[in-house]
């Protein structure tokens, strides 16, 4: 997203293989634009995650798989705005 703008990602569908450490399929959310930056979080299963927000204007997501049990996979959206100050 533009400069001055922080990531805001939500998912609307979310269904990949569930295991309770996440270690088949799973999608991790990165605040910036590479893995060696902050994991926001690991997800799998049918949980669907509540919103994620970066702290920059930049996020990454990597997803894994096994490819032996499988799920529908996921849908999210971004979007771009302006950083929450208190």
């Amino acid at each position: 997203v533009p400069e001055g703008n922080v990531v805001m990602l939500s998912f609307r569908i979310f269904d990949l293989e569930a295991d309770p450490l996440c270690r088949y399929d799973y999608v991790d959310v990165y605040n910036g634009h590479s893995n060696m930056v902050q994991k926001l979080g690991r997800f799998c299963g049918t949980f669907r995650p509540g919103a994620l927000i970066s702290t920059s204007n930049t996020m990454m997501l990597e997803m894994v798989s096994d490819s032996e049990t499988g799920g529908r996979g996921f849908l999210a959206y971004f979007s771009g705005g302006k950083p929450h100050v208190d």
